[in-house]
């Protein structure tokens, strides 16, 4: 960019191509939440079980279970976030808060991820993304 004695450039002038490039690629490089790949988590039952004290949520077609627990004892979980993996042989994974914190080794910025199709957990993913 040549500036010439007296003038004045744009403000859109004076942000280098460098900068442009970088605020690019900050954006794009937020992870989507399906694409974290999940921490492994310690202490997990075979499968989590729906917590028969709230009520049952009825949706059509498959769905998450929105409150479970630990068949072992008294973790609870509630969903905080669901959704279908792409690709082939899709899976429906939901992201859900533990209860008491500090369970399966999870912090208290951290999800259990588990696939809903069979209640099983994929490990620990950050609540923050």
């Amino acid at each position: 960019m040549t500036i010439r004695s007296g003038s004045r450039p744009a403000a859109w002038q004076l942000v280098s191509p460098s900068c442009v490039a970088l605020g690019s690629l900050l954006a794009c490089g937020a992870t989507h939440p399906l694409e974290l790949v999940p921490r492994p988590a310690t202490g997990l039952p075979d499968r989590f079980v729906a917590n028969s004290a709230w009520p049952p949520v009825t949706a059509p077609g498959p769905t998450c279970t929105a409150h479970l627990r630990d068949p072992r004892g008294g973790v609870r979980l509630a969903l905080m976030w669901s959704a279908w993996t792409a690709g082939t042989g899709a899976t429906l994974v939901g992201d859900y808060e533990v209860a008491p914190v500090g369970s399966y080794g999870l912090g208290a910025n951290e999800l259990l991820r588990l696939d809903c199709t069979n209640g099983r957990a994929q490990g620990s993913v950050p609540r923050d993304r």
